[in-house]
């Protein structure tokens, strides 16, 4: 069985834009390549709902987003080669049920990630200083995030450890 990987429909309360839509399933229908939008439908037991009522975004946008390729998460407990099952929350994060979005996906790659001094380090290695926006860009593009919206989602660079969990093979740092 894959473990879970709950991805948020809107910012964390804590985040400078708290409620505002990430798009991650948009971002994430782009991201799987492998898989069609067909198959990014969710658990029997919901039949009335599907992707596109999940979606939020104005089809006019569509165009405009870019694709999720990896998520950075807490802890160490992810190998390569293992799968996950992405879903959302239904509603209220951690007080509704869970909507499996998409087939398990598989980790191909991943990398120990760090924030440390204000800085951030990819498998043990300086990547970037707080200060280097192109590459923290990069980086919170991958993500799904813009660079703001990334030091506002990890609090302004804090300490933090974890790992880059990715599902696409080109992406290196």
């Amino acid at each position: 069985m894959s473990k879970v990987i709950t991805f948020s429909r809107v910012f964390p309360a804590y985040h400078p834009r708290k409620g505002e839509s990430t798009y991650f399933v948009e971002k994430l229908s782009k991201g799987f390549p492998e898989y069609s939008a067909e198959d990014f439908t969710p658990l029997k037991s919901r039949p009335t709902m599907d992707l596109f009522s999940l979606m939020v975004l104005a089809i006019d946008k569509w165009a405009d987003l870019q694709p999720k390729y990896h998520t950075i998460r807490s802890a160490s407990r992810w190998k390569e080669g293992e799968k996950f099952s992405p879903r959302v929350w239904s509603g209220k994060p951690y007080a509704s049920k869970m909507i499996t979005i998409a087939p398990d996906i598989e980790i191909t790659k991943l990398m120990d990630f760090e924030i440390k001094d204000e800085c951030v380090f990819i498998d043990g290695e300086l990547y970037a200083y707080s200060s280097s926006t192109e590459a923290l860009a990069l980086l919170a593009l991958n993500d799904g995030l813009s660079l703001g919206d990334m030091i506002g989602w990890f609090k302004c660079l804090k300490p933090f450890k974890g790992q880059i969990i990715c599902w696409n093979d080109s992406i290196t740092y």
